[in-house]
């Protein structure tokens, strides 16, 4: 991303009733469907809904409702900027009709990279829906504070987005994902191997490694640093040990090695650092 995300609601309801003829947005668009399915053909691709379906439609790209005759799709829908903090020109953008869009007038030009370049639906992702009806309930009822509210929640929700996007794997288990990160951390003294924890949740070593990498973009060897450097700085903090009780405590091999990987990744020494 150009920018650090600080969205901006501009516009979030329950949308039933949909119009005949192509949309072509200024503003970026997210829906949750939660009832019913159908199409909705976004640049010329049909997308096919259903109850629980995520879709990302972003600024400038035509888009087209089909929903199904006897049982038709219902969303939570918001229009929104990725980077508004002064909640700049709050109203919502109306929709252009395709013969007069005019590109240059999209507002945010810059937030159209990876991995909202494009469109794309997400299934499966039941844990996102909560962020949908929480910032819909805020923005209805404009209780105080419903703006910077709905902003906390929405970055949330598109940060969980792009974790799941930036994912190489076809699959997304938060829940298992989760168990194995914190057994890493609460195992992090020990001498952990993709092997071990494999054999604690029954998958393959080799998937064990490329479930870490995926959801934090370390190998289980650099991760691992991160978790015992972690607890070495809680101890340096919360305890009055030794350095060399806190090198073995967090799982260091030896002094040595905890020395110039602490130095390496926080630039003072441990003993320094516990010195304040």
């Amino acid at each position: 991303m150009t920018k650090n995300i600080y969205p901006f609601i501009r516009f979030s309801r329950i949308i039933s009733s949909f119009p005949q003829k192509i949309c072509i947005a200024y503003e970026f668009r997210l829906f949750l469907c939660i009832s019913g399915f159908g199409i909705i053909r976004v640049d010329e691709k049909d997308i096919y809904i259903k109850k629980g379906s995520v879709v990302f439609i972003p600024a400038g790209v035509p888009y087209y409702y089909y929903p199904d005759k006897d049982e038709p799709f219902t969303f939570i829908g918001f229009n929104f900027d990725f980077y508004n903090p002064n909640r700049e020109a709050p109203l919502p953008i109306p929709l252009a009709a395709a013969g007069n869009f005019d590109l240059n007038n999209i507002r945010e030009r810059e937030f159209l990279v990876p991995p909202f370049d494009k469109p794309f639906i997400l299934e499966n992702v039941s844990f996102l829906h909560r962020f949908f009806y929480d910032i819909n309930r805020e923005y209805s009822q404009k209780k105080l504070y419903y703006e910077n509210l709905c902003a906390s929640k929405m970055m949330e929700l598109l940060y969980n987005i792009i974790r799941i996007q930036s994912s190489v794997s076809t699959e997304y288990y938060p829940e298992k994902t989760n168990d194995v990160l914190l057994y890493v951390q609460n195992h992090c003294g020990e001498n952990l191997s993709n092997t071990q924890i494999g054999n604690k949740f029954g998958y393959h070593a080799n998937y064990i490694n490329r479930l870490i990498r995926q959801n934090t973009g370390m190998s289980l060897h650099k991760y691992l640093i991160q978790c015992r450097l972690d607890k070495a700085l809680q101890m340096l903090h919360d305890t009055d040990m030794t350095i060399g009780q806190i090198s073995e405590q967090a799982g260091f091999p030896d002094m040595s090695s905890f020395s110039k990987t602490f130095r390496q990744h926080l630039g003072v020494s441990a003993s320094d650092y516990k010195k304040g």
